[in-house]
């Protein structure tokens, strides 16, 4: 994550904080505040974000599976899947030279990835509850990003780099 996004996401959870504590000082049920307040943050980032955003595209689904498997093309790519399961195997995948970066956003996430032998890879995933299993290792945090680089990611020729913000995610990666 970026330390814009970062700031946007502590920013966030501060916001939250004061309306619980005003909720609370005011005799106000800080729940009834809260969840239109986000939603209409939400609204207001979707409808804003295509002005805002790279040339980097963007694919969008509120609830669902995403899966992306056999030969296809990986690009830049931000992937907004709000409550699903996202599985990318990158066994079959074109990848370009260079390096290639996927931010994935969601509420609640199940992403499965599939790399091929060899692949430098790079995930970083900043969620409030977060379960991780890379390569074998597995990572389990609360309130604190996880972070892996295979070795000579930088050096390689065909880099993925993968930044993952969830609330809630469940992260696999195995080699293929």
């Amino acid at each position: 994550m970026t330390k814009r996004g970062e700031f946007y996401f502590g920013g966030l959870l501060v916001l939250i904080g004061i309306i619980a504590l005003l909720g609370s000082l005011l005799r106000i049920s800080a729940g009834a505040l809260i969840w239109p307040l986000l939603l209409i943050g939400v609204g207001v980032w979707l409808i804003l974000r295509p002005r805002v955003a790279t040339e980097r595209p963007i694919t969008f689904r509120f609830l669902g599976d995403l899966k992306r498997r056999g030969p296809w093309a990986l690009h830049d790519e931000e992937i907004w899947l709000i409550i699903g399961d996202l599985d990318l195997d990158l066994t079959q995948a074109q990848i370009p030279e260079g390096e290639t970066c996927l931010r994935l956003y969601g509420f609640v996430g199940d992403i499965d990835i599939t790399i091929p032998e060899g692949l430098a890879f790079r995930l970083r995933d900043t969620a409030f509850v977060s379960d991780a299993k890379i390569l074998g290792g597995k990572q389990e945090t609360f309130l604190s990003p996880i972070t892996y680089a295979t070795p000579e990611y930088e050096e390689a020729k065909r880099r993925v780099r993968v930044e993952a913000v969830h609330f809630v995610s469940d992260i696999t990666v195995r080699a293929g």
